[in-house]
Order: structure tokens, then C-alpha cells, then sequence
């Protein structure tokens, strides 16, 4: 089945869309390295989004938007039979007297007494159950994840990172050097809200190659494919196709907006976005309004990265700037025919912006959005 790609706007300025959703997307992949589960019944959405459509306000020259576990239990249940009492009640054989022939002197008659049976009942004893804890695992919610149903945030951290410089082995050294350090911010937010958390895969590429979720073309735009928790960044699109120019914010960009795919993976949102999509029509406006929603929250999670990456290390604000100017020229453009997936430019800036600013997985729920903010 051929790979869902995006080509380029042609615009003044570069442009284009989020790494798509590879080929077989649309059809229930299963879930890596985790059990299934079953979908508990929803409940409480319409509160969260009217919250969340209640603080999302417009700015000049941008969208900013302002906003403001079950744990398993450990039991144990020990129970105890009563002992009975013993019982004592000492038996007697009846007397038995033997009248003699006569004589002259009377024989006594004797009398035997039974010895006394004591019985004791042992009590009985029931060993106490145990249930273990469960470890964490994905849980197949979107608007109702744990993860944005707390306002969790990223802890700052100094990310250290090379030159920048556009050839393939530059970009891929760049990416490997930042990797660690988005696994250092997510992995305590996950933790916390008892989701696991693993690192991705990271492959650059420059020419198709085959995955799990099907061929990526080298020539086009970056892709996460969850069935192999890979994040697939080919250099050469952006460096040759874009030619967004020696820019390392724009690159990261897109890095932190893939990262978070693999965050919503992880969590359990991206799985159960993708069935919700496949159960109602990839195509139907249902389908479409999930899958922005999905790519919108990706680029909130990345705003949250590069807000807790910035100032630190090698991430300054130049870097920082040229990311979000990034986001903001990314995302559907109707003149070009494509399916409206990714949400508009201006909405991808502004959920970008938001988690920049935000720190805060509960107002990255874009699940619970207004519809006029995921348009």
C-alpha cells in the first residue's frame, strides 16, 4: 500500500505538513510491547472541553492560548476459623452387681470407670492473598488519558548538542545528540502519570526505506510509525526539497514534533485516535477533525520540549524562535487538494506556542478542544 506523503506548499517561505501517518494507518496496528486492553466507558469530556475552548484566545501575529492514578492497590485479607472448645463429658458403664449363691458373707460389686475422651478441633488457617501492583502501562483514552488529565510539566535540562550543518550526517549526529535529552525531560512526566515509557528509534534517511508501518519515502516529509517506535527523519527532503537553509531550529521543529508522536504512543492516545479514526471513516470529517487533533496535540508536546530545552545547553531563544516560526508555517493549505489532517498553519503555531509557554500536559488536550481551535 503506497505511503501517505505531503509535498510542499509553494509559498515565499518555507512551508509544509508534519510527517503523515505511513501506509496502513487508516486499519488497527497492534500494540507495541504492551497488552491490550479494554476501552472503559468515557465520561466527564464535555467539562474538559468547554474549559480548554474557554481559555484559548487570539493574539496578534499568532494564536497564544492561555489555560489556567489509579494506582493498583495492595490488599490483604487474612480470615480465621474459630477453634471449637474442647468438650469434656466423662462416661460411666452402668453398674453391674451379681447376686452371689448363698453364703455366709456378701461379695462386694465393682464399678469400672471409663477414662474421659477429649477432642480439640485445630483451627484452621487461610495464607492471605496478595494482588501485585500493576506496572504501568498504555491506556487507550484520548481526551480522558491520564496524561492530560493532570497538569504535568518538563523539568528543564541542558541539552548539548554539535554544530548544526545540513548534510545528512550532520542532521543525523544533530538529532542522535537531542534524542537523549527529550527521553531525560518525558520520561518523569510518563512515570507520573504511570505510562511507560521507552525511547524511540531513530533512523535518518535519505533514500525509501522500509518499515513496519510500510515504505517512507526519502524524499518527503519526516514519519513516526508506532509499530516500530521509530522516528524516521529523512535529511534530504528538508535540506534539498525546502531548502529551509542552515536553520537548526526549523529542523528540530519537526524532531520534537515527531518525538511527540512517540509520547502519544506511549500514552495510549495515538493508538486509540487511530482506531476512533478507522472505526468512523479515515476520511470522513470525523476522521480528519481526530487526526488534527492528534497532529495539533503532537506539536503542543513539542512546544513543551523546546520551552524546557531553552536557555540550557546549546538550546538558546534564536533556536527556540526559529522552531515556532516553523510550526506556524506547517500544517493544511486547501489550495493544494490534500485532506485537512494536520490543522491549519496558524492553529499549528498556536498549539506549538501553547505548550511553549504552558509546560503543562493538561493543556495540550486538544482532544477536548474546541473545534475552531483544532480547524
Amino acid at each position: 500500500m503506497p505511503v501517505s506523503g505531503y509535498s510542499t506548499p509553494q509559498r515565499t517561505q518555507p512551508g509544509g505538513h508534519y510527517g503523515g501517518y505511513p501506509s496502513g494507518w487508516g486499519r488497527p496496528h497492534p500494540i507495541y510491547g504492551y497488552p491490550t486492553a479494554s476501552l472503559p466507558k468515557r465520561s466527564g469530556g464535555g467539562v474538559v472541553a468547554t474549559a480548554i475552548a474557554a481559555v484559548f484566545v487570539l493574539v496578534v501575529g499568532g494564536i497564544a492560548v492561555a489555560a489556567g492514578l489509579n494506582s493498583a492497590s495492595r490488599t490483604s485479607d487474612t480470615s480465621y476459623s474459630s477453634g471449637t472448645e474442647p468438650t469434656y463429658e466423662p462416661t460411666y458403664t452402668t453398674p453391674n452387681t451379681t447376686e452371689p449363691a448363698p453364703t455366709t458373707e456378701d461379695t462386694p460389686t465393682t464399678t469400672t470407670e471409663a477414662a474421659p475422651t477429649t477432642t480439640e478441633a485445630a483451627p484452621t488457617t487461610e495464607e492471605p492473598t496478595e494482588t501485585t501492583e500493576q506496572g504501568p502501562t498504555q491506556v487507550f483514552e484520548t481526551a480522558d488519558n491520564p496524561l492530560v488529565l493532570s497538569q504535568l510539566g518538563l523539568e528543564g535540562y541542558a541539552c548539548e548538542l554539535p554544530r548544526f550543518a545540513t548534510d545528512a550526517a550532520s542532521q543525523d549526529a544533530f538529532y542522535r545528540a537531542m534524542l537523549p535529552c527529550l527521553n531525560e525531560i518525558w520520561a518523569p512526566v510518563l512515570r507520573q502519570a504511570n505510562l511507560p515509557f521507552e525511547s524511540p528509534n531513530l533512523v535518518t534517511i535519505t533514500n525509501d526505506t522500509e518499515s513496519k508501518c510500510g515504505t517512507i519515502p526519502g524524499n518527503d516529509v519526516a514519519r513516526y510509525c508506532g509499530d516500530d517506535l521509530t522516528i524516521y527523519m529523512t535529511a534530504n527532503y528538508y535540506s534539498q526539497v525546502e531548502q529551509i537553509g542552515p536553520y537548526p531550529g526549523r529542523y528540530v521543529s519537526t524532531f520534537v514534533h515527531e518525538y511527540g508522536h512517540h509520547v502519544q504512543w506511549l500514552a495510549g492516545i495515538l493508538p486509540q485516535m487511530h482506531q476512533e479514526r478507522y472505526d468512523v471513516g479515515d476520511s470522513s470529517a470525523q476522521g480528519l477533525e481526530l487526526s488534527r487533533r492528534a497532529e495539533l496535540q503532537a506539536s503542543c508536546f513539542g512546544g513543551m520540549a523546546m520551552g524546557a530545552l531553552t536557555g540550557q545547553g546549546s538550546v538558546d531563544t534564536n533556536m527556540a524562535r526559529e522552531s515556532l516560526e516553523d510550526a506556524a508555517q506547517r500544517g493544511d493549505y486547501p489550495e493544494t487538494g490534500r485532506p485537512r489532517d494536520h490543522g491549519t498553519p496558524q492553529n499549528n503555531g498556536a498549539w506549538m506556542n501553547h505548550g511553549y509557554e504552558r509546560n503543562a500536559t493538561g493543556d495540550c488536550n486538544t482532544f477536548a478542544a474546541d473545534p475552531d481551535t483544532v480547524a
